[in-house]
């Protein structure tokens, strides 16, 4: 039987190929465990459609990235939070906080799967974070915590 794998499986095939494997194993565990689909034309298009689009997201996503990149190297990110007279916030900062303050500064969305934080923000003051602007390439900068309302 003819596969369209939609995952990766070990020792059968990676994620995208098609391939051809025996009616029992693609009818009792692939389908199944919802790894591939029969390989049909409609299924086909369908991949590849999806795949376009993924590519065409992603793209997206690291313009926005290198547009944050550059508004976050001319002037640093400030960000406003309720805290207590010690300086511990009421919540926290994470990676989804960054990326919709760096997506108002840019006026485009940013995924919060490019920034990484290597702490959580729990009181005021400036931490570092990193920002994945290319597949290989990563910028660090600065994200500082003020009060606020």
């Amino acid at each position: 039987m003819k596969i369209l794998l939609l995952k990766d499986v070990r020792g059968t095939g990676k994620r995208g190929e098609v391939k051809e494997v025996a009616d029992g194993y693609a009818a009792n565990f692939l389908i199944p465990q919802k790894l591939a689909v029969v390989a049909t034309k409609s299924t086909l298009e369908s991949f590849k459609a999806m795949r376009e689009n993924a590519v065409a997201h992603e793209a997206k996503n690291y313009e926005a990235a290198l547009k944050g990149a550059e508004a976050l190297a001319t002037s640093p990110l400030v960000i406003e939070a309720r805290a207590n007279e010690k300086g511990n916030l009421f919540g926290g900062i994470d990676v989804k906080a960054i990326a919709k303050a760096t997506s108002e500064r840019v006026g485009m969305s940013l995924s919060s799967d490019l920034i990484e934080l290597p702490q959580h923000i729990d009181t005021l003051g400036t931490y570092p974070f990193t920002l994945h602007v290319g597949p290989a390439e990563t910028r660090t900068f600065s994200v500082s915590v003020v009060p606020g309302k």
